[in-house]
């Protein structure tokens, strides 16, 4: 890696001739999830206290609503100054050094070292093994998308069970009422075509009984279309006619949180099409959906970095590129990996790489450019956003409308303006204390 550093810094500096035309190279973006970006920037691992390469943002203080991140002391949370990389890196050296010595487990010793990194505030152990580049690193919006709807998920699953007030005896899920919330709530999924996610909580459920093992699923990309444009379908679901206020008020969270959710993702996976209008759309909803889970439900690194992180790089990719986020993703890298694997079948050793390159432009560009696989282009630009949100068929939120009204029966609650209160003023408003 070290290398590889060597010639990258060096092919920066050098210019060079092509076609009677001089040329610079200029390294940046790496796509690459966070446990990756951990490795190259010689940090510890996400699960640390500091778990944020982009910020100095610890588990102690990243559920702060009025928080704000940016460079600059007004700013609670700042980037990481590249020179403290190389301080902190070089302190943890000789610490490691010093406990090396020492007649103790390797595992006290580790420890010794992760401790002397928080305490410097930091997340440092090694040197960036791409050097000053960590600096040009921007977030990888797949996994945060995902992760984000998984874990919101989680929360409406739970809250299903709690609600269905299951006995001891019932441990199969085909013993479950059907009209219990949690059993209404997986035919929804079903009929929403998230099948697999369906059998998945059944499955955990036969197992566990909905009381053992946390629920681990891991959300795709077309997972969280579904779940984003089906939401408020799940969510009332849950709906019982007895439900107390703070049950009914914990649903107009869910609510409130999913359609920032939704307005979030629907701008920052975009690669074209992207204004600075949108950016300011794109920071108004992040924050709306950090600040509402710092008030009424729980912050956790994937919630801090989509309120504070996403919007920022955001800005930062448009100022470059003139693209929107997504243009650093590592969503379809697979599938590109499998085409080229595909197209290399069909080519001879010798000039490999041009017939791939070539077999690729008439693929993806001069194809399409005379009407061909248009059903499939039209796929790759289906929306997060519902088709009766933009038809007037559905609610903004993508609920049913009643009739003769432009709002659903969860957007004209008074609940949801009290939300919308409290999370403008970044504290809880005295009309819902009580509620919590």
């Amino acid at each position: 890696m070290s290398y590889l550093l060597k010639e990258m810094s060096v092919m920066e500096k050098q210019s060079y001739s092509i076609s009677d035309r001089e040329i610079k190279f200029k390294f940046s973006e790496f796509p690459n999830d966070l446990k990756m970006l951990a490795f190259l920037a010689g940090e510890l691992p996400v699960s640390a206290r500091f778990f944020s390469t982009f910020a100095n943002v610890s588990t102690g203080d990243y559920d702060d609503p009025k928080g704000t991140f940016g460079k600059g002391n007004q700013h609670k949370w700042q980037p990481w100054p590249y020179s403290n990389r190389l301080k902190v890196s070089k302190e943890v050296k000789k610490v490691k050094e010093k406990v090396k010595k020492q007649n103790i487990s390797a595992k006290t010793k580790r420890k010794k070292v992760t401790d002397f990194i928080a305490c410097q505030k930091s997340r440092q152990e090694f040197e960036p093994l791409i050097g000053g580049f960590i600096d040009r690193v921007h977030v990888e919006p797949l996994h945060p998308k995902n992760n984000a709807c998984q874990q919101l998920f989680k929360e409406v699953l739970y809250e299903s069970i709690g609600k269905s007030g299951l006995p001891a005896t019932v441990i199969q899920f085909d013993s479950v009422p059907v009209a219990s919330p949690f059993k209404k709530l997986v035919h929804s999924l079903e009929k929403r075509g998230l099948t697999r996610l369906a059998n998945r909580v059944k499955r955990w459920f036969n197992e566990t009984s909905g009381a053992g093992a946390d629920f681990q699923y891991r959300f795709t990309g077309q997972d969280s279309r579904l779940f984003l444009k089906n939401f408020m379908h799940l969510i009332d679901a849950l709906k019982k006619s007895s439900d107390s206020a703070h049950q009914t008020f914990l649903l107009h969270v869910f609510a409130y949180t999913g359609i920032q959710l939704r307005q979030s993702i629907s701008l920052f996976c975009r690669v074209v099409n992207v204004n600075s209008q949108d950016l300011v759309s794109l920071k108004n909803s992040c924050l709306n959906f950090f600040r509402a889970k710092a008030l009424f439900s729980t912050v956790t690194p994937t919630t801090w970095t989509f309120g504070h992180i996403i919007p920022a790089h955001a800005q930062d990719v448009f100022e470059k590129y003139s693209l929107g986020l997504n243009s650093v993703s590592m969503e379809g890298r697979e599938a590109k990996h499998i085409a080229i694997s595909r197209y290399s079948q069909n080519t001879n050793f010798n000039g490999r790489w041009a017939q791939i390159f070539r077999y690729e432009f008439v693929q993806l560009i001069w194809l399409r450019a005379k009407g061909f696989f248009v059903e499939e282009n039209n796929a790759y630009k289906e929306t997060y956003i519902p088709l009766g949100v933009s038809s007037g068929e559905t609610c903004f939120c993508g609920f049913d409308l009643p009739q003769n009204t432009q709002k659903c029966i969860y957007c004209l609650h008074e609940y949801r303006k009290e939300i919308e209160r409290s999370v403008l003023l970044g504290e809880v408003s005295k009309n819902i204390k009580s509620l919590l």
